[in-house]
């Protein structure tokens, strides 16, 4: 009767002694695996980490912050995909409802300027290099009421032109060495107003200039470093050449560079869309069925 119970009492000693082995080994990794999550989550996710549900959980900014730069570097899906699978940041719509009170009216967006600046550190240095690209978008005209800015909306907002607004300007910064692309301006456009017309003859050209320009500004100051402006050959696009005084010229020569407005020694290059180039060649041959080269 001794020996049992003196050999059950050292099986059991055994196992209490493993079992301590195993709790401290346990502690020692959870305590590692604190100290390197601390070093790297904020306390909103460790806490998310822990929770059973991140519904109703309240972020942090520089939580939220940083899921709308990740979310604008992944993509809505990409992003979205990894919230499900590591929820340490705020759900997409989590992120819409942090940033709906953002004004985005017609002009430049000051506001999008900023969030690209907290982006703009995390970027490689080949991946500032950017260009300008712009572009017309028919629209159905009419006026309606806007609830972030309570003003009715609908008529033309670009300088010199009046009326309903039938067309819409998108103005976007677009990676060169990489892809990402920022809307940053837009405008409402129509026709041009007959008192404008009168004092000025390029007056579209003048007021895209303008806009380009700021744009331009605006982006080397945060960081980025604009290189050309794209577009196709529409009118309006056009003028804007005629306004940098780019093109070709009787005697054969060609202007396609005017000075940086951000870098006055370097030059900015305007090109045209090779998309449209090819397509404008097709819709040539197509109706002329021959093609002259020099």
């Amino acid at each position: 009767m001794a020996d049992r119970v003196f050999k059950n009492y050292c099986s059991i000693k055994r196992q209490h002694t493993k079992m301590k082995i195993d709790l401290k080994r346990l502690q020692d990794f959870h305590h590692r695996s604190h100290e390197l999550l601390t070093g790297r989550l904020r306390q909103d996710q460790l806490k998310a980490i822990c929770a059973k549900t991140t519904k109703g959980r309240k972020w942090s900014t520089p939580t939220i912050t940083d899921g709308l730069i990740y979310k604008m570097k992944w993509g809505t899906q990409g992003y979205s995909d990894f919230v499900r699978k590591f929820p340490i940041f705020p759900s997409v719509r989590k992120l819409q409802q942090a940033v709906e009170h953002m004004k985005f009216e017609s002009g430049i967006l000051e506001e999008v300027f900023d969030v690209v600046k907290c982006q703009v550190p995390y970027m490689a240095l080949c991946e500032k290099h950017c260009m300008v690209v712009f572009d017309e978008m028919a629209i159905k005209p009419g006026e309606m009421y806007d609830s972030s800015s309570k003003r009715i909306i609908g008529l033309c907002t670009f300088p010199g032109h009046t009326g309903l607004a039938k067309k819409a300007l998108i103005i976007a910064l677009a990676g060169i060495t990489t892809r990402w692309k920022y809307a940053v301006a837009y405008y409402f456009t129509n026709k041009i107003d007959s008192e404008s017309n009168q004092t000025d003859c390029n007056v579209t050209g003048n007021a895209l200039k303008d806009i380009i320009s700021k744009v331009i500004v605006r982006a080397e100051n945060i960081g980025l470093k604009v290189a050309s402006v794209t577009s196709d050959m529409g009118p309006d696009n056009l003028s804007l050449w005629r306004a940098w005084n780019v093109g070709r010229y009787e005697n054969g020569k060609v202007r396609c560079t005017v000075p940086h407005p951000a870098r006055p020694q370097d030059k900015l290059c305007i090109m045209p869309d090779p998309v449209h180039l090819f397509k404008n060649i097709r819709s040539m041959l197509e109706s002329q069925k021959v093609i002259c080269l020099p």
